[in-house]
């Protein structure tokens, strides 16, 4: 039996949600650990990071965002 784990986000889902919004600049935030793999084989559009822990992110007031 598989387990979907639905508390990290799927990358490929994410990707094509920040390929629709079209953002200056995106981070994806909440991986699992496998992410690390998965960047070997794959790689993220230039507009788009993934932090490491810890990571503090400047954002302007321009940018700001309520969801």
């Amino acid at each position: 039996m598989r387990v979907t784990v639905r508390n990290h986000n799927d990358v490929t889902r994410a990707l094509h949600i920040v390929a629709r919004l079209a953002p200056r600049q995106a981070w994806l935030v909440h991986l699992s650990h496998e992410i690390d793999n998965w960047l070997l084989d794959n790689a993220l559009p230039e507009n788009v990071s993934v932090p490491f822990d810890g990571q503090q992110i400047a954002v302007g007031l321009r940018d700001a965002v309520t969801v």
